[in-house]
């Protein structure tokens, strides 16, 4: 790969410029772009500048007014030196820029919350923006903005649409290339990135509900010769002002400032590409997540999907390990605890994979008469095990804190939003009654959708639609394929076959086709007698009589799926590829005593 040195705009905490702002995860899609700079109408922006680089750049706002002293462009002009003082500061100077947020800056329509804008350096506007010298601006009505300058209700992300020409930017070193060969064989080309936001191919943090408000502001600080049809695929979106027209593409012509509104009405992982061809492929393409208002099913902590060696921690008391660390938990150690002297102690759950996290459910425990119960806390997370990052949220501190439990056994839930995709996820203890205790599950789905509960547990798919081989009944019990239900209570809670042996099988009917991508077992106990099904295989059909096995997709041959190992633990088993059908079949090929089942399918609807 191809290192290109940058220069970009950073905000700082204070005039000290010591302290960096660091970005939150509703920022993260920004890219090269500098801070989003927010006012409202009638709004006075004062921004002190001060230039970090190695040579001299200004600060220019495109579509607000301003003073000669503060337009932080230069042209011959006649004026006198003192109003030149903004059109370039020196390394290390700093200098005030004042800028007016007249009603032309604002929104123009009716209907309108937000006009977008950009400023950037204008020392040499070509080399200073190819540079990386470029942030937006968003102009909105009086009353829109809360105290922490942000619209509520409502997300927002802002797009750049620019192929940067690394030739044109000041620090372009041919020493340092690769061979024009590697890219292409036309040399104007060589150097040449289309991107969105100074990131080809995938712009991280673009992530919002189904169905939400969403606002993309869109810019294209291109030639003459650059015109982007920008192209949600799968949803539909309308400009503002226009809300009666529905649009699939968006035009964006040189020089322009848009904002398009969208309620995505389809959950899953979508390409946001520009359909101008070499643009395209060249990498000014990137792919958004909608997710699913339901994306916050437990993902394994209480139900025993997640195992106790997932679970681990910075040390705790003895035998208040932190395998017990699960929600609802019983016995005289029933969760993690740590030392209270113990500064910084945490506990980590690996989830082997990366998830999408919307919320957090936790819960403190008894020591007898004694309570225990983590009151404040903070989250970090990480893919790699590595790299932490503290959830910052909508804080405006390092981290967001969450409030945590105020006894020892109610449940606390806090929404995580933005929703994060995380493979670990830490909880850091920051305040607590008598010593940092948790037990606790995490709330949410697979990041590529199409994961929510198809409606065993909760009674969706109705007792007609839940047939078997056999049933074992006798006249003081029956054990009927409609119990075959998660975590079903009782003291006849699953669905038992009459006989054992490789010809039963637990049939679901979902009365329409879908797309199912997991399933989650369970067996079941009767007395002392433990009963569940150790391996399984797979069966579906969409006409009800013509039925396929699924498939191992490495051998070709019949997949048979690991189990359970006890009779109340949870075992999920995810099927890549996904199935598509009506109908299907879950065969016992072993099993501990006998063929005991309690069962959750996942998916959703065929579109």
């Amino acid at each position: 790969s191809t290192v290109h040195k940058k220069v970009i705009f950073q905000g700082y905490q204070d005039s000290t410029f010591r302290t960096p702002v660091v970005k939150t995860e509703y920022e993260d899609h920004l890219g090269i772009l500098g801070p989003i700079i927010r006012a409202e109408v009638d709004d006075v922006v004062l921004v002190h500048f001060k230039n970090l680089a190695s040579r001299p750049y200004s600060l220019h706002a495109h579509g607000l007014s301003y003073e000669k002293s503060s337009e932080g462009r230069s042209y011959d002009d006649q004026s006198p030196k003192w109003f030149k003082n903004d059109d370039a500061i020196q390394p290390n100077g700093t200098y005030t820029y004042v800028w007016h947020v007249t009603k032309r800056s604002g929104p123009t329509q009716d209907g309108k919350f937000c006009r977008s804008w950009a400023y950037y350096s204008a020392v040499n506007p070509g080399k200073d923006i190819h540079s990386g010298l470029i942030g937006p601006i968003l102009i909105c009505r009086k009353g829109m903005l809360n105290k922490y300058n942000k619209l509520t209700d409502m997300r927002e992300f802002v797009l750049l649409f620019m192929t940067f020409d690394e030739k044109k930017s000041w620090y372009f070193n041919k020493q340092a290339k690769k061979t024009c060969s590697d890219r292409t064989a036309d040399a104007d080309r060589c150097y040449t990135y289309p991107a969105i936001n100074g990131i080809q191919y995938q712009l991280p943090g673009l992530r919002m509900y189904k169905d939400e408000m969403v606002h993309w502001h869109l810019l294209n600080m291109g030639g003459p010769k650059d015109i982007h049809v920008v192209h949600f695929h799968g949803q539909t979106f309308t400009e503002q002002g226009m809300e009666d027209r529905q649009l699939g593409v968006y035009p964006l012509l040189p020089g322009s400032f848009r904002t398009v509104e969208m309620k995505p009405s389809k959950s899953s992982v979508w390409l946001l590409d520009t359909e101008v061809g070499e643009y395209q492929q060249d990498g000014m393409q990137t792919t958004f997540l909608v997710v699913d208002k339901e994306c916050k099913i437990p993902l394994g902590l209480a139900g025993g999907i997640i195992q106790d060696s997932q679970i681990s921690a910075s040390g705790h008391k003895i035998y208040w390990e932190p395998k017990l660390a699960r929600l609802d938990y019983t016995g005289r150690y029933n969760a993690w605890s740590a030392e209270k002297k113990e500064n910084g102690s945490w506990i980590q759950v690996d989830l082997r994979r990366e998830v999408l996290i919307t919320g957090i459910q936790t819960q403190g425990a008894k020591e007898l008469t004694k309570h225990l119960y983590t009151e404040e806390y903070f989250i970090a997370y990480s893919k790699n095990g590595k790299r932490w990052r503290a959830f910052r949220g909508n804080s405006t501190g390092t981290q967001k804190f969450f409030k945590g439990n105020s006894d020892g056994s109610g449940i606390k839930e806090n929404h995580i939003d933005p929703p994060i995709v995380a493979r670990y996820i830490r909880v850091y203890p920051t305040a607590c009654y008598n010593r940092p205790t948790l037990r606790m599950e995490l709330l949410g789905c697979e990041i590529e959708g199409c994961s929510m509960p198809l409606g065993l547990k909760n009674g969706d798919i109705k007792d007609t639609q839940i047939t078997a081989s056999s049933y074992k009944k006798n006249w003081i019990s029956s054990w009927e394929p409609s119990l075959a239900r998660i975590n079903n209570k009782g003291r006849v809670n699953a669905w038992q076959a009459k006989s054992n042996n490789n010809n039963q099988w637990l049939q679901i009917d979902f009365l329409q086709p879908k797309k199912i991508t997991a399933i989650i077992t369970q067996g079941a106990k009767t007395l002392t007698t433990e009963m569940y099904v150790k391996t399984f295989s797979i069966l579906y059909t969409d006409d009800g009589s013509a039925w396929r096995p699924y498939l191992d997709s490495s051998t070709s041959m019949e997949k048979i799926f690991m189990g359970n190992i006890n009779s109340n633990g949870q075992v999920k088993n995810f099927f890549n590829p996904p199935i598509f059908s009506r109908f299907i079949r879950i065969v016992p090929k072993l099993w501990n005593q006998s063929i005991a089942l309690r069962v959750e399918l996942f998916g959703c609807n065929v579109f």
